[in-house]
């Protein structure tokens, strides 16, 4: 009887030894499990931390490397529009060798074909043209045909391309396509005839002195220096 009760007290201590071992074993495992979970959630947060310092160094690189690109590109622009304005200013051409014209006195010219004279009054600055660079500037001048009359039939017609205006850092200016002018465009003056010119320019604005270069057959012959007045009616 003894001998059973000690074999039921070891039956029962081996039993409860192992509840004990399999609750340790378990309690074993979930604490594995769990810092199993805190080192996947730990290397998670460190992975998004790694990957978003990543996207916002890649972010403030694009960012720099867009900045410098449109410095650059402004560069670039600033270089162009010097070298634009470099090419439109060009050396003032040596005239010293011309006659010289003057204001309001008549200048003749005598061909083969005849003689005709002109004489240039002013050049004036207008409102006809709307532009932040550019205005127009008008040469006032007389034409008088006094026999020219050549044998193939042509007419006297003193325009641009007679006279040639540029100012005082050798930019020429082109022949205006336009105009207001009450005398018109330069027209033909046959023989026996005088008539007020008016030919406009388009101008570098603010233009404040002009050379008025006359040629005849495209060779230079003569040329006048003159300020440029406010208005047609300033003397």
């Amino acid at each position: 009887m003894a001998n059973k009760k000690v074999a039921l007290l070891v039956a029962a201590a081996l039993i409860i030894g192992a509840l004990a071992g399999g609750a340790i074993s378990g309690n074993l495992r979930n604490d594995q499990n769990s810092e199993e979970t805190e080192t996947t959630k730990s290397d998670e947060e460190t992975q998004e931390t790694e990957e978003k310092e990543t996207e916002e160094t890649e972010t403030e690189e694009a960012a720099t490397q867009d900045s410098e690109t449109q410095e650059a590109d402004a560069q670039e622009e600033d270089a162009a529009d010097d070298e634009a304005e470099k090419e439109v200013k060009k050396e003032k051409k040596d005239r010293s060798g011309l006659e010289k014209l003057e204001v309001d006195k008549p200048y003749t010219v005598k061909t083969d074909e005849g003689s005709y004279t002109f004489t240039i009054h002013s050049v004036y600055r207008t409102d006809w043209m709307s532009d932040d660079k550019n205005e127009v500037l008008v040469l006032s001048y007389e034409v008088e045909n006094i026999d020219y009359d050549p044998d193939n039939g042509s007419l006297l017609m003193l325009n641009a391309n007679t006279f040639h205006m540029e100012d005082a850092d050798g930019n020429e200016f082109e022949a205006w396509d336009s105009t207001m002018s009450e005398n018109g465009f330069p027209d033909f003056v046959e023989a026996g005839e005088k008539k007020e010119q008016e030919q406009p320019y388009v101008a570098l604005k603010g233009t404040k002195e002009v050379d008025i270069i006359y040629q005849e057959q495209g060779e230079e012959k003569a040329v006048l220096t003159l300020e440029v007045q406010d208005s047609k009616e300033e003397k």
